[in-house]
């Protein structure tokens, strides 16, 4: 185990009091790849969030912060005011956040997290949703049989920044373990018990899912719900909803070991839509989540650039050659399963992590365009 490496489901904390939640598994020698979740401010606004839980947290951790969301605002607000923190590299076309490891102050973990709260009872009586939280993790461990030591708890609970409405954003760490957890729900939601306290969402929670989630998109609420009802990572705990990363790897050391931020490169070779079919969905509700693909079928390629097949013939690809869909947003996690045909609409990437095996994808989750529909 390697306890300092970070990966997605981790939060860490500037010197600065700056709280950024970590994008990925890959990352460069001396930064950590995360963006800004929590900027510390005065008391101006109801957006300000009063008081932390201090079991998790440092001592001098400040009282009131804001949280910036969705992604543009957070880059907006780095390069308003903390331009120190925008990261880019040669390797990659997309601009990235990342804090100099020598500035962490607190690297937050889900998985440890939870352990701390097991030996601890006393935070209860300020937080009824850390106890909420607590018996969904040991109920999802004592009914599907994974132990508590693969299972955390991420998001606004991590850093102590919850308030009464907010979710519960839960990590299963392996891909077995994963499997179990989510055989358990799939069978809760099957029995459709409406006085268990683990159901899925109603008609009427899509709803309020819809008006958050799809906004920007042209997706209508009709086909948003064809694709919501499927995923099992997602819905209600005692009616408070919840949410669920499953990751591949059970610990972070084989994460360092798969880490190829120095070596692999990635380019932009524009914006594609294809048709095909899914031919693996192994990884499909994974976080990444991706699923390969053939029969490939090209719909959209004007926005490709200039330079797309130059640099595809230099690798002796063509464009039907695309290997894989990744995203690492929930909104297309789970979407479409094997041997459906589907409709896609992302960013073409070259991913080369090393000169003989350069591979195609198309990424989701950068625009409001994106879609991943069902043919």
């Amino acid at each position: 185990m390697t306890p300092n490496y970070s990966i997605e489901g981790d939060f860490i904390e500037s010197k600065s009091g700056y709280i950024f939640e970590i994008k990925g598994f890959h990352q460069p020698r001396d930064q950590t790849i995360a963006f800004i979740r929590y900027a510390p401010t005065s008391k101006s606004s109801s957006l300000d969030i009063k008081g932390r839980n201090r079991l998790n947290h440092s001592k001098c951790s400040l009282e009131y912060y804001k949280k910036i969301f969705p992604l543009n605002e957070k880059f907006q607000y780095i390069q308003e005011n903390h331009p120190e923190y925008f990261f880019s590299h040669p390797n990659y076309y997309f601009p990235l956040q990342a804090v100099t490891n020598s500035e962490i102050r607190e690297h937050y973990q889900p998985n440890m997290f939870l352990q701390l709260l097991l030996k601890s009872g006393e935070i209860f009586s300020s937080s009824s949703i850390l106890k909420e939280a607590l018996d969904l993790c040991q109920y999802l461990s004592e009914s599907s049989g994974v132990s508590l030591e693969y299972i955390g708890i991420t998001g606004s609970l991590l850093v102590g920044l919850q308030n009464k409405d907010s979710d519960i954003d839960l990590i299963v760490y392996g891909y077995e373990n994963s499997i179990k957890i989510r055989n358990l729900i799939k069978k809760n939601y099957q029995n459709q018990d409406e006085n268990h306290p683990l159901c899925a969402y109603s008609i009427e929670d899509y709803r309020d899912l819809y008006k958050s989630r799809a906004k920007g998109s042209s997706i209508s609420f009709q086909n948003f719900l064809r694709y919501e009802v499927r995923k099992l990572h997602q819905g209600k705990f005692r009616n408070r909803d919840f949410f669920i990363r499953f990751l591949e790897f059970s610990n972070r050391e084989e994460y360092k070991n798969e880490n190829q931020f120095e070596i692999r490169r990635i380019k932009s070779l524009g914006r594609i839509g294809i048709s095909g079919e899914i031919v693996n969905d192994e990884f499909w509700w994974t976080t990444p989540s991706r699923v390969q693909i053939a029969d490939i079928s090209i719909q959209n390629s004007n926005n490709l650039i200039h330079e797309a097949n130059d640099l595809l013939r230099n690798y002796y690809l063509k464009i039907t050659d695309i290997y894989q869909i990744i995203s690492l947003r929930g909104r297309f996690t789970e979407n479409v399963r094997l041997l459906e045909r589907f409709h896609v609409y992302g960013t073409l990437e070259l991913v080369i992590p090393n000169e003989k095996d350069p591979f195609l994808q198309i990424s989701l989750g950068t625009s409001p365009e994106d879609y991943f529909f069902l043919q």
